[in-house]
């Protein structure tokens, strides 16, 4: 296959999407194989002449075609939710330290709604951590596609101010500790932009979040979407946290755009 130049970009890129059903032939061909090795797997279990070795053996098989075909799932709906979010900037700065921060829940408000409309959803827990003054935040990844995937950060126990002494509880420099690992691994599983990133740990302050709205034109269109597939305004405004259409970050169309078009069709 020779070389195909992106008119848009100018790079050179080998795979070939298919205007028909916007997949790339090799993933189109992967598919196919996955099916037709479900497909024969299917038809040896049913065999009365196959061992029960050898069906162990089959099932295995089947096991790894299914979670390589749960990991392409992930890592697909991974790079959507990293191409749909914006930079996140932060302005308010720690006098003390000379340096800005970005507290948990900006960071949640930016993101939430666009990985979980790309299927994924995120548990968090903490351990004891090797690393003395530390303890070790947990971060598992779900993806509806079935496959998970863990991160752990060790985040330092700050208990003590700027000057060097004691300024917080035992419990009190934890709890900081773990929503600092929090909003540490949220940042590094999703590749973040954080401007003016912090290196102090300090999670005591707050951040502005600039968030760019859809146009008036996106808006009327996401209107008609939404009639088109008989979806409730109401149940779209709650599940994107918003007071009104027009209201939607524009990072955020695409994932409303596809969460549109699923509702629609489960109602089918």
């Amino acid at each position: 296959m020779s070389d195909k130049k992106d008119v848009k970009t100018g790079a050179v890129n080998a795979e070939v999407v298919k205007p028909e059903t916007g997949v790339k032939e090799s993933e189109q061909t992967a598919l196919q194989q996955t099916g037709s090795m479900v497909d024969m797997i299917q038809a040896v279990a049913i065999n009365p002449d196959v061992s029960v070795d050898k069906m162990e053996r089959i099932m295995a098989m089947q096991e790894r075609i299914l979670d390589r075909q749960a990991k392409q799932e992930f890592a697909s709906a991974m790079m959507s939710v990293q191409r749909d979010i914006a930079p996140i900037k932060k302005r308010l700065r720690n006098d003390h330290t000379d340096s800005s921060y970005a507290n948990l829940d900006a960071v949640n408000r930016a993101v939430t709604p666009i990985y979980t409309v790309n299927g994924f959803s995120l548990t968090f827990g903490s351990t004891d951590s090797p690393i003395p003054e530390c303890i070790r935040v947990i971060c598992d990844v779900f993806h509806t596609g079935g496959y998970e995937k863990q991160y752990t950060y060790d985040s330092p126990i700050d208990n003590m101010g700027a000057k060097g002494s004691p300024t917080k509880t035992r419990a009190h420099g934890s709890g900081s500790a773990i929503s600092y690992g929090r909003r540490y691994l949220v940042a590094m599983i999703f590749n973040l932009t954080l401007t003016d990133e912090d290196d102090d740990g300090n999670a005591a302050t707050q951040m502005d979040v600039e968030v760019k709205k859809i146009t008036e034109q996106q808006g009327l269109k996401l209107e008609g979407l939404l009639d088109e597939n008989s979806v409730s305004k109401k149940a779209f405004l709650k599940h994107g946290n918003i007071k009104s259409v027009y209201d939607l970050p524009a990072a955020q169309l695409t994932g409303a755009i596809k969460w549109i078009k699923d509702q629609g069709a489960s109602d089918e």
